[in-house]
C-alpha cells in the first residue's frame, strides 16, 4: 500500500485525505492549532470582482489581510 504524506489540515487537505484513506496510508502534517487553519477564517464561496465598482486588487488586499 502506498503512503501519501498531505500537508495541511484544511478542508482541501482533509478532503484529500477523504479520498486517498481507501486505497493509501494517509499521513497529514497540521499546524499546531487547528484554528490557524485558513479553513477556519473561510467565509464560504468564491469571491469575484464581478460589480462595475469592484476591482480585483481590493480582492487581493483583502486576502492580504
Amino acid at each position: 500500500m502506498k503512503t501519501v504524506i498531505i500537508i495541511g489540515s484544511g478542508i482541501a487537505g482533509l478532503m484529500a485525505a477523504h479520498h486517498l484513506a481507501d486505497e493509501c496510508n494517509v499521513i497529514i502534517f497540521t499546524k499546531s492549532n487547528y484554528r490557524d487553519s485558513n479553513s477556519a477564517r473561510a467565509q464560504g464561496g468564491i469571491a469575484a470582482a464581478v460589480a462595475s465598482n469592484d476591482h480585483p486588487r481590493s480582492h487581493f488586499e483583502d486576502t492580504m489581510q
